[in-house]
């Protein structure tokens, strides 16, 4: 599992690690509040 985990790491940079991470944070926060957006315009109908 250990040696799994360094090929990972060379494999992908930690910069680049952080950046896909903090992409799909920002993706998913977005998405979430698109959503709430739609279910308030949908309720106020």
């Amino acid at each position: 599992m250990t040696a799994r985990m360094s090929e990972n790491e060379e494999l992908i940079p930690e910069p680049l690690n952080a950046i896909l991470i903090g992409l799909m944070l920002l993706g998913g926060v977005a998405l979430a509040w698109g959503v709430l957006k739609v279910a308030e315009r949908e309720s106020k109908k």
